[in-house]
């Protein structure tokens, strides 16, 4: 048995088990839904979460925040298809999202759970309590962005979670809240589980020449980051 959570933990498949006890990928769900809810429930008892966590966005300002979660998402398809021919190894994340996503609440799990409980862990947690102890902007984007990328367990999503959480890290000291980091990584989540449900946008992603894989990946980067910057900036 305990062999078997070895597993698990380590994020290998989990073909095999659920070959021997289908409930298996349900009651995974299920406790991963209970330990964020009892992470966050930890963090609003212990006042290490912002009040409120989510902003209004006033009339005018509506637009420009459409942009940088905009720009943001382009930048999240860019490095996808950079990262996408160096074939970089997941730790068996994707096997595991695989078996998740079967099942309705484990799609919800990752689209909204998952970004939902890193947010306010990494930016409304490690973030702000950096800045609060009067570290400066770019160092507390910096470290909350790479424990958010080391969190994550594997060299695939290290090398895309570092400067996404760096957007996300900067849109968090724009707001001072969620309001715009929290939809971005929502979105970003959403676009990638796109990819599991259907597989043929994964299919013809790989089957693209590298030239034009690589292009395409550069040209969206750059897209995203300077019009990022150039929003930021004014």
């Amino acid at each position: 048995m305990m062999k078997n959570w070895d597993n698990i933990a380590a994020g290998r498949s989990i073909d095999w088990l659920r070959a021997a006890d289908p409930t298996v990928p349900q009651v995974l769900v299920v406790g991963l839904w209970i330990s964020y809810l009892l992470l966050f429930v930890c963090l609003w008892l212990l006042r290490l979460t912002n009040s409120p966590m989510m902003g209004n966005l006033k009339r005018g300002s509506r637009l420009r925040s459409l942009g940088f979660i905009g720009s943001f998402l382009l930048v999240c398809v860019g490095l996808s298809l950079l990262i996408t021919p160096l074939g970089l190894d997941d730790g068996g994340m994707t096997d595991q999202a695989l078996q998740i996503k079967e099942y309705w609440g484990g799609v919800l799990l990752l689209c909204i759970g998952g970004p939902a409980i890193e947010e306010v862990v990494f930016r409304d947690g490690i973030l702000r309590h950096l800045r609060t102890r009067g570290l400066n902007a770019w160092a507390a984007i910096l470290i909350s962005a790479a424990t958010f990328a080391v969190v994550h367990g594997n060299l695939s999503q290290f090398v895309t979670a570092f400067p996404l959480g760096i957007l996300l890290g900067f849109l968090y000291v724009r707001t001072g809240d969620l309001r715009l980091c929290l939809p971005a990584h929502i979105l970003n989540n959403t676009i990638a589980v796109m990819g599991l449900l259907f597989p043929k946008i994964d299919d013809f992603i790989e089957q693209m020449p590298l030239l034009l894989m690589l292009a395409a990946g550069g040209l969206l980067t750059a897209l995203g980051v300077g019009y990022f910057v150039k929003l930021y900036r004014s």
